[in-house]
C-alpha cells in the first residue's frame, strides 16, 4: 500500500511542468574575466529557493522553476551585479514559456514599466567589492595638518617669540605677568627672576626635609620592607610591606652596580636596623640590627640531602656511582657517534642532496599541477563546484563490476498500472510478488557489497537497468536456489487455489 501510495505521488509530481533559466555572465571593463567567477559565485533565485553553478564561460542555469514571478541574483564575494525580476508565464494556445526580465531595486515595488531584458539574459557586473584600503603615501600637507603638529609648531613659535616680548615689556607689568602665571608657587615680594629660582633665592633645597644630610651622601627616602624581620631591640616582628623614611646612601659597589644601603628606625623601640642590597643575588640583605625571618620553606630539612652526604662516605656508594657515570658516558658517546653518523651519511654531498630534494618537488608538482587541470576539466563539462580527486585502482576495479542497462519501467505504464489497481485489497499475487521482491533484496543485502540501502527503501525504487557482474559461481548457485524457491511457492499458491 505504501508503494502505491509512493509511486502515485511521484506521477503526480511529474505532471507539473517545470522550466530552466538561462542567462551568461558578460564581461566589461570592472570583470575583465568571467572564469574568476567559476568557483566563488552562484546564480541564486528567490534567495537560495533554487540554486545554478556559473560555468567557466559565464553560462548559468536554474532549474524546476515554475510559472510565476521570481528574483534573481548573482551571488559573489567580489562583484556586485544587478537584481532582475523574471516573470514567466505560458503564451498562446500551445501552453509556451516566455520569459520577461526586468532590472529591480531592493525596496522598490516590482513594476512592469521597466523596459524587457534580452532573453537568455546577458549580466555585466556593476561595481567591485575593495576590501582593502591602500596605505598613504608621506605627505607634507597631511603632516602639518595633523592637530599635534599644529600644537607642537604654536608651542615652539611661543618659546621663540615670547622672550622677545617679554623684553620690550614693562617691568610692572612684566612682574605681574610672572606672579599670575606662578601656579602653586610662592615668591616673595622682593624677587626678581634675575635671582633665578625661589629656592635658590630663599637658600633651600628642592627637596625640602629630605635633603638635610645631602652634604653626608644621605637622601631620606619612602622605603618597604621586602621580607619580614625581627627586630634587634625589642625583638618584635616587622611584617612584609611595612614602610620606613630609611636614609639611601652609596655603601659599595659590585662590578659597576652600586650596591645601597637603607637605614631606618624600629617603629615599636626606635632600635635603628640596616638592609643592603645584594646585586649579586639580586635580592636584599640585613646588614645590622635585625634577623630575617625564616620562611617556611627554609625551616623544612632536606632528608634527602642527608642520606647523600652519609652515603658519599660509603665505599660501595663511590663504586655504584662512579659504575653509573662510566655507563653515562658510554651511552653519550654511542649517540654522538651515531648523530655524527647519520649527519655524514646525510650531508656528506650537500649538493647532490639539494639536487634530488629539488627533484622529488619538481615531480610532485608536475602530478598536483596535472590532477588540478583534470579537476577544473571535470568541474567545467559537469558545472559542479566540488573537488575532483584523481582516479585510483581500487575505483576501477569497483567500476568494472557494474553494468548499465536500460531499464523496464516507464513512467506512463507504473501510473496506468497504479490507475487501474485496487487502492485498499491485496491479491494473492501481489503478496506472492511482495514476498519475491522481498526475498531477492534480502539475498542481495548479503551477497552485493553495494546494496546499503534498506530493504523498504529498496521496494519504493524501480528498476534503474544497473547489474551486477558475476565475480564467482557461489553466486550462481545462489540464484539457482532462490529460483527453486519461487518455484515452490508457486506450486503451492496453485494447490492452494
Amino acid at each position: 500500500m505504501e508503494t502505491d501510495v509512493l509511486i502515485l505521488a511521484a506521477a503526480v509530481f511529474a505532471s507539473e511542468k517545470t522550466y530552466r533559466l538561462r542567462g551568461t555572465i558578460v564581461a566589461n571593463d570592472i570583470l575583465s574575466d568571467v572564469s574568476e567567477l567559476a568557483t566563488r559565485s552562484y546564480a541564486v533565485v528567490n534567495g537560495g529557493e533554487h540554486r545554478g553553478y556559473i560555468r567557466k564561460d559565464g553560462t548559468f542555469v536554474v532549474e524546476n522553476l515554475t510559472l510565476g514571478d521570481w528574483l534573481l541574483e548573482i551571488d559573489s564575494a567580489d562583484y556586485a551585479f544587478p537584481k532582475i525580476h523574471v516573470h514567466i508565464a505560458t503564451k498562446g494556445d500551445e501552453g509556451r514559456a516566455s520569459v520577461a526580465a526586468r532590472y529591480v531595486q531592493i525596496g522598490s515595488e516590482w513594476s512592469d514599466d521597466a523596459p524587457v531584458l534580452e532573453y537568455p539574459l546577458k549580466i555585466e557586473a556593476g561595481a567591485k567589492y575593495d576590501f582593502y584600503t591602500p596605505r598613504q603615501g608621506f605627505s607634507i600637507v597631511a603632516m602639518f595638518s595633523n592637530p599635534y603638529m599644529l600644537m607642537v609648531g604654536a608651542s615652539l613659535l611661543l618659546v621663540f617669540i615670547m622672550p622677545k616680548l617679554q623684553a620690550n615689556m614693562d617691568p610692572e607689568a612684566l612682574k605681574e605677568l610672572q606672579n599670575k602665571s606662578a601656579v602653586n608657587k610662592y615668591y616673595p615680594p622682593d624677587w626678581d627672576p634675575s635671582y633665578g629660582s625661589a629656592n635658590s633665592y630663599v637658600g633651600q633645597h628642592p627637596l625640602r626635609d629630605r635633603a638635610r644630610k645631602l652634604n653626608e651622601g644621605i637622601l631620606i627616602v619612602r622605603f618597604e620592607l621586602p621580607f619580614s624581620i625581627w627586630c634587634g631591640g625589642c625583638n618584635s616582628m616587622l611584617a612584609t610591606g611595612l614602610r620606613f623614611n630609611a636614609e639611601k646612601k652609596k655603601v659599595d659597589s659590585y662590578y659597576s652596580t652600586p650596591i645601597w644601603s637603607f637605614r631606618m628606625k624600629c617603629c615599636e623601640c626606635g632600635h635603628w636596623f640596616e638592609i643592603r642590597t645584594n646585586p649579586k643575588e639580586t635580592t636584599y640583605d640585613v646588614a645590622d640590627g635585625a634577623r630575617k625571618k625564616a620562611e617556611p620553606e627554609a625551616d623544612i630539612v632536606d632528608l634527602s640531602y642527608v642520606d647523600e652526604q652519609d652515603n658519599q662516605d660509603s665505599l660501595l656508594h663511590e663504586l655504584e656511582t662512579a659504575k653509573k657515570q662510566k655507563q653515562k658516558t658510554v651511552q653519550q658517546i654511542q649517540r654522538l657517534n651515531s648523530l655524527q653518523e647519520a649527519s655524514e651519511k646525510q650531508w656528506k654531498d650537500p649538493d647532490q642532496a639539494n639536487a634530488n630534494l629539488r627533484k622529488i618537488f619538481r615531480v610532485g608538482r608536475k602530478i598536483r599541477e596535472e590532477n588540478q587541470q583534470q579537476s577544473d576539466e571535470i568541474q567545467s563539462r559537469t558545472g559542479i563546484n566540488i573537488p575532483i580527486l584523481p582516479a585510483s585502482a581500487e575505483d576501477s576495479a569497483n567500476a568494472a563490476h557494474v553494468q548499465f542497462g536500460k531499464s523496464g519501467h516507464s513512467t506512463k505504464r507504473i501510473a496506468k498500472e497504479v490507475a487501474g489497481r485496487p487502492l485498499f485489497a491485496k491479491t494473492a499475487k501481489l503478496q506472492k510478488t511482495d514476498l519475491k521482491t522481498k526475498l531477492a533484496l534480502r539475498y542481495l543485502s548479503n551477497n552485493d557489497p553495494f546494496t546499503s540501502q534498506s530493504t523498504e527503501h529498496r521496494l519504493a525504487i524501480p528498476d534503474l537497468g544497473i547489474k551486477r557482474c558475476s565475480q564467482s559461481t557461489s553466486s550462481t548457485n545462489g540464484l539457482d536456489e532462490l529460483a527453486l524457491t519461487y518455484a515452490n511457492m508457486d506450486s503451492s499458491s496453485s494447490d492452494s487455489n
